[in-house]
C-alpha cells in the first residue's frame, strides 16, 4: 500500500461527512434519555455486559440512544474505532432480530429501528475515515517539513502505513454497512438514504485513490472480501428487479453475489458494457445507451457473469446446482436482466379507478361465471357434483353394563324406521371481495394498491378483477407484491390472455364406475373457440404421462383434453 496525497483524500471524504447539526441534534436528544457513560473500550465492554440480560428490543433501544453519543465523542479516533468494533456484532445481531419479520403495521417500528441502527453505525465509520485522513494529512505535513529542514523525519513510514490501513478498515466497514442498508431497503421496502449512491461512489473513489480497493480487508481469509467486490455487488443488485423475487430468493442471490461479483468487471469509459455508472452523480447504474459521455463514467461489464450462469444452467453436471437453494427460473431471469437491455413493451396508462378483487381460483371462477358457488356452476354446465353418502357413527360397549372397551361402528337407519331424515345442507361461505385502487393499467396487466393488508394476495395467486360499477370481470395472476413506506400494499396483476373462460375438469372416465370429482379450472385463450393453444389453471394435479381430462363450461358439451406440457402455474392443453 503506497502513500497517497492525504490532502486530496481528506477533501474527498469531507464531502460525505455526516451533517454536524443533525448529529448534534441526535446526540442531544439521546443523551437526555441515555444513562450510558461510554468514553473508552473498557466502558463499552462494561456497558455491553450489563445489557446481556436485557431483551433484544431493549438492547436495540439502548444502542439507538447511545450511538449518536459515541459517534460525537471527543476522544482519540483509535479509541473510538475500538469502541465501534466492539459494538458492531451487537448492532448486526439486533438488526437481524428486528428485521426478521416482514414490514407490517405491527412491525413498522421494529423495522425502522433496525435500519436506524445500521445507518448510525455507518455514519460512525464514515466519520472515522475522515478523522484518520486528517491525521494522515498531519503526519505527511510534519514529515515534509522535517525533510525540508534536512532533519530526520519524526514519523516513520510504518506509522503512516498503519494509518492508511486503519482508513481502509473503516472504508470496508462502511461498504459492508451500505450493503446491509441496501438489502434491508429491498427486503422490507424501505427508502434508501437520499445520498446512498453519492456516498458509495465517493468511498470507492477514495479506496481507488489509496490503491486498496482490491485488498482483502476483512478478518476472515477470503479473497472475495474487498471493497471492489462489494461495490460491484451493490451495482449488480441495482441492475435487477428485486421486487419480482421472494425474500428467500432475494437473500440467496444477495449472498451468492459475494462470488458472482468477482466475475463482473469495471472499466473506465462509456462503452464496452451493458451498464454505465456516473461516479460524479447520485445515481446507480443505467443502460450504456442512455448514459451521457463523461470522464467520471465507469463501465460495468457483465459478459463473463452471464456466461458463467448460462453454463451452470446448461451443463449436465450442474443440472441441480441451484435446486436446493433457488429455482432455475430466478437464475434465468437474472441472466436476462444482466445480459440484455430490457425495454417496456407496453404503455402504462395512469388510472385511479376503484376495483374489486376476488382472490383464489374458486372465487375467480364464480366471478367469471356470475354465480356464488362451484356447485351452482356445475348445475349451469348440466353436471352434478359426486357426493358420497354421509355415514354416522355410534359408540357401543362390549357388555351390557357399558364397562368394557368401546367399539366404534357405522350406524345406519333401520329399513323399518318410519322417520325420514332430511340431509343437512352445507352453508356456503359468502365470497369475499377486496377493494383496491388501480394505479395504472396496460394491455396485459395492471398495478393495484390495497389500503389494507391482504395476506392471501401472494405472487402466483389467481385473482378476478373488476372495476366498480361494471359487470365485467377479468382473470389474472399476481406477479409481485410489495409494501410501500406508507404501509400500503402494491400488487402487479398479469392478464395471461385476451379471453378467460371458467370451466370444470375431471379425470378421463376409463370405466363405468370411475367417475371422479370435478375441480375448478380457468382456461386462458386467444380465441374463444379454443382453436389456438391455450393455458389452463387448476388445483395441483398428480403427474402422469399424457393424462386426459373432460371439461365442462356452461355453453359447450364436454370435449376431451390431453395435457401436452406440464409447467406450473399453468399447463398448456389442446382440445382433441
Amino acid at each position: 500500500m503506497g502513500l497517497v496525497k492525504a490532502k486530496n483524500l481528506s477533501t474527498m471524504l469531507r464531502e460525505i461527512t455526516p451533517d454536524t447539526d443533525l448529529c448534534q441534534f441526535a446526540n442531544n436528544r439521546s443523551s437526555a434519555h441515555s444513562e450510558a457513560n461510554i468514553d473508552s473500550s473498557q466502558s463499552v465492554h462494561l456497558w455491553i455486559s450489563q445489557l446481556s440480560s436485557a431483551s433484544a428490543a431493549q438492547t436495540a433501544i439502548e444502542l439507538y440512544r447511545s450511538l449518536p453519543q459515541i459517534i460525537n465523542l471527543d476522544i482519540d479516533p483509535q479509541s473510538k474505532l475500538s469502541t465501534l468494533e466492539i459494538l458492531y456484532p451487537e448492532i448486526i445481531q439486533c438488526t437481524e432480530q428486528l428485521l426478521s419479520n416482514q414490514l407490517t403495521q405491527d412491525t413498522a417500528k421494529a423495522v425502522s429501528l433496525g435500519q436506524a441502527l445500521i445507518r448510525y453505525a455507518y455514519e460512525g465509520y464514515k466519520s472515522l475515515a475522515y478523522q484518520f485522513s486528517l491525521r494522515l494529512n498531519s503526519l505527511e505535513r510534519t514529515n515534509s517539513l522535517e525533510q525540508t529542514n534536512s532533519l530526520e523525519p519524526v514519523n516513520s513510514p510504518e506509522l503512516l502505513t498503519d494509518t492508511e490501513q486503519t482508513i481502509g478498515r473503516c472504508l470496508f466497514r462502511s461498504f459492508q454497512l451500505l450493503g446491509q442498508i441496501q438489502f434491508n431497503s429491498l427486503s422490507h421496502y424501505l427508502a434508501r438514504p437520499s445520498n446512498f449512491w453519492r456516498d458509495l461512489h465517493t468511498l470507492y473513489s477514495v479506496a481507488c485513490t489509496m490503491g486498496i480497493e482490491q485488498d482483502n480487508l476483512s478478518k476472515r481469509v477470503d479473497p472475495r472480501s474487498s471493497i471492489h467486490t462489494v461495490y460491484i455487488k451493490l451495482l449488480l443488485i441495482n441492475c435487477t428487479r428485486p421486487n419480482h423475487f421472494s425474500n428467500y430468493e432475494l437473500k440467496f442471490f444477495f449472498n451468492e453475489l459475494d462470488f458472482w461479483s468477482s466475475l463482473a468487471e469495471l472499466e473506465t469509459g462509456s462503452t464496452g458494457g451493458l451498464f454505465v455508472i456516473d461516479t460524479a452523480s447520485n445515481l446507480g447504474p443505467v443502460y450504456a445507451d442512455n448514459a451521457t459521455a463523461s470522464s467520471d463514467n465507469l463501465v460495468l461489464d457483465t459478459f463473463n457473469l452471464v456466461k458463467f450462469l448460462n453454463s451452470s444452467l446448461t451443463e449436465r453436471a450442474n443440472h441441480n446446482v441451484f435446486s436446493d437453494r433457488i429455482s432455475r427460473r430466478v437464475v434465468k431471469d437474472l441472466v436476462r436482466q444482466w445480459g440484455e437491455k430490457i425495454l417496456r413493451q407496453e404503455t402504462h396508462i395512469k388510472d385511479k379507478a376503484k376495483v374489486n378483487i376476488a382472490c383464489g381460483i374458486t372465487s375467480t371462477l364464480c366471478m367469471l361465471a356470475k354465480t356464488n358457488s362451484f356447485e351452482n356452476f356445475l348445475k349451469l354446465c348440466g353436471q352434478s357434483a359426486i357426493a358420497q353418502p354421509a355415514v354416522s357413527y355410534s359408540q357401543t360397549s362390549n357388555d351390557i353394563w357399558h364397562s368394557g372397551a368401546a367399539n366404534i361402528s357405522p350406524q345406519r337407519t333401520p329399513p323399518s324406521d318410519p322417520i325420514s331424515y332430511a340431509e343437512i345442507q352445507r352453508r356456503q361461505a359468502k365470497l369475499k371481495l377486496v377493494t383496491g385502487l388501480r394505479i395504472n393499467t396496460s394491455l396485459n396487466g395492471a398495478c393495484i394498491e390495497l389500503v389494507e393488508e391482504q395476506p392471501e394476495m401472494l405472487p402466483g395467486k389467481p385473482i378476478a378483477l373488476g372495476a366498480k360499477g361494471t359487470q365485467r370481470w377479468a382473470a389474472g395472476i399476481v406477479r409481485w407484491k410489495q409494501i410501500t413506506p406508507s404501509l400500503s400494499t402494491l400488487c402487479d396483476i398479469q392478464f395471461p390472455a385476451k379471453y378467460c373462460i371458467p370451466a370444470a375438469i375431471r379425470g378421463f372416465r376409463r370405466s363405468q364406475n370411475s367417475d371422479r370429482q370435478f375441480m375448478q379450472a380457468i382456461i386462458f385463450t386467444r380465441q374463444k373457440d379454443l382453436s389456438e393453444q391455450t393455458s389452463l389453471i387448476c388445483p395441483p394435479l398428480r403427474y402422469t404421462k399424457g393424462p386426459k381430462f373432460n371439461y365442462s363450461r356452461p355453453t359447450t358439451s364436454t370435449p376431451q383434453l390431453c395435457l401436452k406440457n406440464w409447467k406450473p402455474p399453468s399447463i398448456s392443453l389442446t382440445s382433441k
